[in-house]
């Protein structure tokens, strides 16, 4: 019962603890018992950690890690998983496991990537809208009653469904010729999504409950197809807007010193043209997430698809990509003010020297007319 300390709120811990056993000495049930009533009136996150307490499982409950606009301070609202453990070869069969590589994935040229992989090919069983988008890859020996494809994605990101570790090892590897401006491999296997999914002939349509991703094996091949793809999309935006905030948060990290200086009226040791890079760089980062990428928008390719959009936004929902997204630009503006009241300084600076390069310019012309009448 300790990992219930697990809780962020202590009084919540306290409160489930004494009802657990409260209920297991009134109802004469077991400790397990009595979680598993608890946990019908519980949140979605304690409910997971329930789970957890209830299998014996001693993974921490997820991390809705802060951080203020100042410093680093982690990614606000992101569900995070136990980065640090490597997942057995039997899990990796229900695993969906999303990787953002780089800026952009050359798709085009994945017939290039694919003759190193004789066990994969292309499969076009999506729509053509869909495969300008991404492309969907499955192995050519493969049981029916499993899954084990790929899905690659123009802006940048890899999902894996059913693939053992050491393929997709090998295939992250050899993408290394498809990548455009690829990110550090530290980065992208910290800022990785790891999911569970099942096939299911108990239902109708796919669907997420909980954290776990239920395809409906019932339905015909092409449709099963699409599901996997609508809950890969949003999988794929989380861990491109994951890299993103990284990348954030090293650049609140690097200009962190100037607010600290200016709060001691010290002097700004920036020229002009490290102000002008700075902007440079936080405008693209406002640039590539505010109109390069989907996360503020459903994509076109949903608005005839009720199911799949569904599907997409029931995912986007849970990685609570759209409340990061909006956390995002509220640091993204405040760091385009701190430059804007450092370049805006750096001109006063400028302006005032030259006013007394003129005022001096001035005095010696003056000068020079009072000695010609002396």
């Amino acid at each position: 019962m300790a990992t219930l300390l697990a809780f962020r709120n202590p009084i919540s811990a306290c409160l489930v603890r004494a009802a657990t056993n409260l209920l297991a000495e009134t109802m004469g049930r077991s400790s397990n018992s009595a979680l598993s009533i608890i946990s019908s009136n519980l949140s979605h996150e304690h409910q997971k950690l329930i789970r957890r307490l209830e299998s014996g499982y001693s993974k921490s409950s997820p991390n809705f890690s802060g951080g203020s606009g100042g410093g680093g301070g982690g990614h606000l609202l992101k569900r995070t998983i136990d980065r640090s453990r490597e997942y057995p070869d039997n899990d990796a069969a229900c695993s969906v496991i999303a990787y953002n590589l780089s800026d952009e994935l050359k798709i085009d040229n994945i017939q290039r990537f694919l003759k190193g992989f004789d066990d994969y090919q292309i499969d076009y069983c999506l729509p053509k809208d869909v495969q300008e988008e991404a492309v969907m890859l499955r192995r050519r020996r493969t049981d029916a009653s499993s899954v084990n494809d790929v899905f690659l994605f123009r802006e940048g990101s890899i999902v894996f469904w059913g693939v053992p570790y050491d393929q997709q090892k090998r295939m992250l590897y050899g993408l290394s010729s498809l990548k455009v401006n690829p990110n550090a491999s530290d980065l992208i296997q910290e800022e990785r999504e790891h999911m569970i999914f099942k096939l299911s002939d108990t239902i109708e349509r796919s669907r997420l409950t909980r954290d776990i991703i239920q395809i409906a094996a019932k339905q015909d091949e092409s449709s099963m197809k699409l599901d996997q793809f609508a809950f890969s999309h949003a999988v794929a935006l989380s861990v491109k807007l994951g890299i993103w905030e990284m990348n954030l948060d090293e650049y609140i990290e690097s200009v962190k010193w100037i607010t600290e200086d200016m709060k001691d009226g010290k002097d700004i040791t920036l020229s002009k043209d490290q102000v002008f890079r700075k902007t440079g760089q936080i405008l693209c980062l406002k640039h590539s997430i505010n109109l390069r990428s989907d996360l503020l928008d459903l994509p076109d390719l949903y608005w005839d698809r009720g199911a799949q959009e569904d599907m997409f936004s029931a995912m986007f929902a849970y990685l609570n990509i759209r409340k990061r997204t909006n956390v995002m630009n509220e640091k993204l503006n405040n760091c385009c003010e701190l430059m804007t009241l450092l370049a805006s300084h750096m001109n006063d600076s400028h302006h005032i020297r030259l006013e007394w390069m003129i005022i001096f310019l001035i005095t010696v012309e003056v000068l020079f007319e009072i000695a010609k009448f002396l």
